[in-house]
């Protein structure tokens, strides 16, 4: 099996060339998995103590309404360092950092007091970005061919298969999905028989 590494014009990632050739089929279907977090804008932040907790708040937010669209206390076990982190609005990518930060602020506060404005630290990462991006940005439909029957199948004489969330029958797309192809493609090879 020889694999070449290539640019992939309006693919999500790098495409991976296999001779010999995959069948046109899964070519296809490969074409067209919605990466679950190529349209994503994942975000943290930090702070000196968990001010929201002493509000009574448990620090997880749902909105619609403003640039962040999920959010999570991310307090750590131990219980020495504080935040949250969650997802950004997809429209936010084409905004600076700084905007998105700022954006951000100003929806913790207004919900959660002036102490929001007051971070130790903010991250952001924008997925598609020019490390997963390579051409112009395709955006497909959410879990678009996730779990498809093609990706289920191994090839090369038994010596590919396919793990990821997208692959995954039961969860695609979530870190369950990944769990399950995980355990999955572990299974097949464990079944093979003994290379010689």
């Amino acid at each position: 099996m020889n694999l070449e590494i290539c640019g992939w014009s309006g693919g999500y990632a790098k495409q991976i060339v296999f001779s010999p050739e995959l069948p046109d089929a899964l070519e296809t279907v490969l074409l067209n998995v919605q990466t679950w977090m190529a349209g994503a804008i994942k975000f943290t932040l930090e702070y000196g103590y968990p001010f929201w907790r002493h509000e009574g708040y448990s620090g997880m937010l749902y909105s619609h309404a403003g640039i962040i669209m999920e959010m999570y206390d991310h307090t750590n076990f131990e219980e020495n360092k504080f935040g949250f982190t969650g997802f950004l609005s997809g429209g936010a990518a084409t905004y600076p950092q700084q905007v998105r930060r700022d954006w951000v602020l100003r929806q913790l506060s207004d919900l959660l007091g002036a102490q929001a404005l007051k971070p130790t630290a903010y991250f952001d990462k924008v997925w598609t970005d020019e490390f997963i991006l390579d051409g112009n940005q395709v955006i497909q439909r959410p879990h678009q061919y996730n779990g498809h029957p093609l990706l289920q199948e191994s090839y090369m004489h038994g010596k590919l298969f396919f793990a990821a969330t997208e692959t995954a029958t039961k969860f695609p797309g979530y870190m369950e999905g990944a769990v399950v192809s995980a355990l999955k493609v572990a299974g097949s090879c464990l079944s093979l028989p003994p290379h010689r």
